[in-house]
């Protein structure tokens, strides 16, 4: 007779930050390595790739409301059945994000981002690692989901490292784009213990 099946969920490792780093490429070859390595591991990718929202132009609290909860049903979902999630950014993404829009004059929308606020403080210290490169690689061609926030990204810098302030024992700097898969690799296999 076999008991009830586990509860437990799988080891989440994000990579985040400023655009145009690489998260995207280090996620994809640090699954694949780890898979090589005999560990079942899964990519979750980056949500805003899927939003038609964001397809369409339409960056404002309810889209990333919208990327918010698809951010946490997608990752939770996955760690369900996989030993190591790799999630290409992470909720801290989002809030920064929110943080540089401007507030909403909607009381639902406004009660949603506290909510917002409330939860991702708790859920941000459920993520066993999240991942910081520390360059910034030129843009390769135009990304149209890119271009309209290009000149944010040193606000967003700075709004990720304010709301990773508090979780700092969870957060690895990569310090360098050569050795960054071999340095995500290196700190899970070494945290699975």
């Amino acid at each position: 007779m076999s008991g009830p099946p586990s509860t437990r969920s799988g080891r989440r490792y994000a990579v985040s930050g400023r655009d145009h780093t690489g998260k995207t490429t280090i996620c994809h070859a640090v699954t694949a390595r780890l898979r090589a390595q005999g560990v079942d591991a899964q990519m979750v990718d980056e949500q805003s790739r899927r939003s038609v929202a964001l397809a369409e132009g339409r960056r404002e609290v309810a889209t990333q409301l919208d990327l918010f909860a698809r951010t946490i049903v997608v990752e939770l979902e996955v760690s369900r059945s996989t030993e190591v999630v790799v999630c290409d950014r992470s909720l801290v993404d989002i809030l920064a994000y929110t943080d540089l829009l401007p507030a909403s004059d909607d009381p639902v929308e406004a009660a949603m981002c506290r909510a917002m606020d409330g939860f991702a403080e708790h859920y941000l210290a459920t993520y066993d690692a999240i991942f910081l490169p520390s360059w910034r690689l030129e843009p390769m061609g135009l990304d149209p989901l890119r271009a309209p926030v290009h000149h944010l990204q040193d606000d967003l810098e700075a709004h990720i490292e304010r709301r990773l302030a508090a979780h700092a024992a969870r957060v690895v700097r990569l310090p360098s784009q050569p050795s960054a898969v071999d340095d995500v690799v290196a700190h899970i296999l070494d945290s699975r213990g």
